[in-house]
């Protein structure tokens, strides 16, 4: 009976303590579990490279996209830059015509009014149709002295002005009339303008 009851207790010892392995398995059942975990530990490593891939795959695709529109945005640039370019060549051409105008309109006012000195210079100032037609337009009339003619001053004109209409010089006009503020005439006004 003793032996029974030493059964007995073997088996409830084996039953309670779980699978009762051999000291040759053991190793055995190690290697393969620790394979089964380095197994998983690799499936794990290739989920999460698989995961860092399509992460950087997703990162390249958007900086492809940006690079592409970066690429666009510089051959706009070139476009516009290429149009502000002729622009400016444009203004030029047009500023350099226009300083040509300019001249060739200075150098026919300077022939034109050479020619009209040349022939007034000829002419007596008083009897001249020229001279009389000059007064009535201009608003002068002879002086009652006869030493030039009498200008009455109109809206907005200035010394110089009135100087140029009678070919003379503004100093003389001023002189003239001891004019002791040339810049604030007045309209109506009458100014003595000396002979050439």
């Amino acid at each position: 009976m003793k032996s029974l009851y030493v059964i007995l207790a073997v088996l409830l010892m084996t039953f309670f303590s779980g699978c009762a392995t051999l000291p040759g398995d053991t190793s055995e059942n190690e290697a393969a579990v620790r394979e089964r975990e380095d197994m998983a530990l690799l499936r794990e490593d290739i989920d999460r490279m698989k995961g860092q891939m399509e992460s950087l795959d997703m990162e390249y695709q958007r900086l492809t996209k940006d690079i592409e529109k970066i690429r666009a945005s510089k051959d706009q640039d070139r476009e516009f830059q290429n149009r502000l370019n002729d622009l400016e060549r444009r203004i030029q051409a047009v500023d350099a015509a226009r300083e040509k105008d300019k001249q060739a309109i200075l150098d026919d006012l300077s022939k034109k009014m050479e020619t009209i000195f040349k022939s007034t210079a000829g002419r007596p100032s008083g009897g001249s149709k020229t001279s009389a037609t000059t007064s009535k337009s201009s608003g002068a009339t002879p002086p009652p002295s006869g030493k030039g003619t009498e200008h009455v001053v109109k809206e907005g004109e200035t010394l110089s002005a009135i100087a140029a209409t009678y070919h003379v010089k503004s100093a003389a006009i001023i002189e003239a009339n001891q004019l002791t503020e040339p810049d604030t005439l007045k309209p109506g006004q009458k100014l003595v303008i000396p002979g050439p």
